[in-house]
């Protein structure tokens, strides 16, 4: 089983599966019909006949369906690898993750050497930022997500993949729970038995699918999971083969970034303004402002695109008060903005969900004063960002925030405004921390 695993894990990451022509030149193995589609056809609608019994007529049909899904069978190819061969069919409809329209749908059918047949339904879904960064699927460096659905469409288990290689899985739960949305879309949690996060994504179906996953490393060593359906752990159907099927591995837009169409400034010329208050007698606060990517939900992109991470000081001495709220941000547009040379930009009227404040002595705020007077000279979507820039400046200050690190979704951890958020959440207002959000006020600009 194991031998059997490593054979097909390597195949089908191979090339974009929007492509309308068959190109298998990037497919381990040779492309032969040791699985013709009659064979595989005559298996489906065999099963089609157990799952949907009211849909015999459908059998003679160049088109069959299951759970209303459409067969189109021209788009049928095979594939053998060793000692295993498999045929996957692209299927129309695209699966919505993280609110873009990414992804694509494969049947796919494993013939053994023993002849015997099983089957799934996949959903491919590469990583948006991984997509971003290489504009089409790749085999060796596949990022993403493959879901694998029975015939019925209930979703049986999942992979995670970073750099062509299983670092996480995806199981339901021992428990099934659904339960109506406020759009009158069943929502099916799919739960684990460790510490998985939950994140969720509407499949193909358009049916909103609530999953956790959990992070780790494998060695594709058979534990029952992996086995327990005939299917191999491999990622090897994520692109390639089975024709266009309406899929696209496209990548969604460079995210735009909160705040990021603000006035660029010099942070030197900001941060003299307080030195025009003196420090004996004087208050200082610290203000760490989280714009999260979906509000109190760990995902790392949502409707407030990636988040952004800002930071306010304000200093007040008898009545009078400044205050400066700035954010570290990439000098570029479009794919290059996820590596580039920085800007800080003026944060006045941020609309922000959660923030955190400290208050802070004439030292400590100079230091950090000083971070932002030279701020580092290249932003970097996953080394060194926003919270990356917030982080550091208020650790330059001897102040360490809430935990910011988190899942960035390509097999690496790094700090992330939803991970802040969520950390800052866990601290509360006894903490002093603001879990109402609001918006920055207006700041008091450069001083020369």
């Amino acid at each position: 089983m194991k031998h059997i695993k490593t054979l097909i894990i390597l195949a089908v990451i191979s090339t974009a599966a929007c492509r309308k022509e068959n190109d298998h030149a990037d497919v381990i193995g040779t492309t032969k019909p040791d699985l013709t589609i009659e064979e595989a056809k005559s298996w489906y609608e065999k099963q089609l006949l157990v799952l949907r019994p009211q849909d015999q007529a459908a059998v003679n049909t160049k088109t069959t369906t299951v759970s209303g899904l459409s067969i189109p069978w021209e788009r049928f190819t095979s594939v053998t690898n060793g000692k295993i061969t498999y045929g996957l069919v692209g299927l129309d409809g695209t699966p919505t993750f993280a609110g873009y329209s990414l992804g694509y749908r494969k049947l796919l059918i494993i013939k053994t050497a023993a002849d015997t047949l099983s089957g799934n339904i996949l959903e491919v879904i590469p990583e948006p930022i991984y997509l971003q960064s290489h504009t089409k699927v790749n085999r060796a460096d596949f990022c993403g997500r493959i879901f694998f659905y029975d015939l019925s469409y209930r979703l049986v288990k999942g992979f995670v993949y970073a750099n062509g290689q299983i670092i996480g899985q995806i199981r339901p739960s021992e428990k099934s729970v659904t339960k109506t949305s406020s759009i009158g879309i069943d929502i099916k949690p799919i739960m684990e038995l460790c510490n998985w996060y939950d994140d969720n994504y509407v499949n193909g179906q358009g049916e909103v699918v609530v999953y956790s996953q959990k992070i780790c490393t494998y060695d594709n060593g058979d534990d029952g999971f992996y086995g327990g359906s005939g299917v191999p752990s491999g990622g090897d159907y994520a692109g390639g083969g089975g024709g266009n099927g309406g899929s696209t591995d496209a990548a969604p837009p460079v995210a735009n970034l909160p705040g990021e169409n603000s006035a660029r400034i010099d942070p030197m010329s900001y941060m003299n303004c307080f030195s025009t208050l003196p420090d004996i007698g004087a208050k200082m606060t610290i203000t760490v402002y989280v714009v999260e990517a979906a509000p109190g939900l760990p995902f790392n992109i949502g409707t407030n695109s990636v988040g952004h991470t800002a930071i306010g000081l304000t200093k007040t001495y008898q009545g009078q008060t400044i205050t400066q709220v700035v954010g570290f941000y990439p000098d570029a547009t479009g794919k290059s903005k996820m590596h580039a040379p920085s800007k800080i930009l003026d944060n006045s009227d941020l609309a922000y969900n959660v923030s955190i404040s400290y208050p802070i002595i004439a030292s400590e705020f100079a230091k950090i004063v000083n971070f932002i007077s030279h701020p580092p000279d290249t932003y970097d979507l996953t080394q060194y960002n926003c919270t990356s820039f917030v982080y550091n400046a208020c650790l330059a200050g001897g102040i360490k925030l809430p935990d910011p690190t988190g899942n960035m979704g390509l097999g690496l951890t790094g700090m992330t405004p939803s991970a802040l958020g969520s950390s800052i959440r866990q601290v509360g207002s006894t903490g002093g921390a603001n879990l109402n959000g609001g918006i920055v006020g207006k700041n008091h600009g450069p001083c020369n």
